[in-house]
């Protein structure tokens, strides 16, 4: 997976470099993201960590290879920032070219620029099937401000990336922390953003309180970048009318 995936991820980021897409895009990986969502609702998916020769038929062998291995590093960069995982790939180039890294080399390159610990998400990502699932489950306006109920209906916990836009267009970001992690993000290409409490990984709800009134805002969302692998979108985004 390491091998495919990370080849197809440059592959993807290249592409879109070079021929962007007639539709733009909310990333460059957006199309692989919907091709595994829709994966996964067959049924069918394997862990990536399966040898290859395991796997029960071709379809999951390729995914768990390719996709999978490509939307790891997808899912790092939402996590740890789209900066330190680039730092992260040239590092690891450095160090290994023309060696024999594994997984655990370049986790720890990972760890080690982000500041993060990131052995719960190789845990969840590349050994196992479950999935990433959050929405959001209620929404409750004041005189003053906004409250919005986060609700983890997945398997696998995640730090998320919420934003508001109000009516004149202004994109306001927040970032939530998992406290798995042990850190935040510093910094993300996509934007600046507000780091808010931890959302322990245990909870099932977070509540966050934005200082804007319901005349304010016109769409409440969670990552707008749209690179979380979350399996159900349907709840992720509400139209404020």
């Amino acid at each position: 997976w390491m091998d495919e995936g990370f080849t197809s991820y440059a592959e993807g980021y290249v592409m879109n470099q070079l021929f962007p897409p007639a539709k733009e895009l909310p990333n460059p990986f957006a199309n692989s993201l919907n091709a595994y969502r829709n994966f996964v609702k067959k049924g069918i998916e394997e862990p990536a960590i399966w040898l290859g020769d395991h796997h029960d038929n071709g379809t999951s062998y390729t995914y768990a290879s390719y996709v999978k291995g490509e939307l790891y590093l997808v899912e790092l960069g939402y996590i740890m920032g789209e900066q330190n995982l680039a730092e992260t790939l040239k590092q690891y180039y450095n160090q290994w070219a023309l060696k024999h890294p594994s997984d655990r080399d370049f986790l720890h390159i990972a760890q080690k620029i982000s500041g993060m610990d990131l052995k719960w998400f190789q845990n969840y990502w590349i050994n196992t099937t479950k999935t990433i699932d959050y929405g959001i489950k209620d929404v409750k306006y004041d005189a003053k401000s906004t409250t919005i109920t986060l609700v983890n209906n997945g398997q696998v916990p995640m730090p998320i990336d919420f934003s508001v836009m109000t009516t004149d267009k202004k994109v306001i970001n927040y970032q939530i922390p998992m406290n798995m992690t042990r850190t935040w993000k510093e910094k993300d290409a996509y934007g600046e953003f507000k780091t808010m409490p931890y959302w322990p990984w245990t909870q099932k709800e977070y509540s966050i309180t934005v200082p804007y009134t319901k005349s304010q805002l016109s769409v409440l969302g969670i990552d707008f970048s749209q690179r979380l692998a979350d399996v159900n979108m349907a709840d992720n985004f509400v139209e404020v009318k």
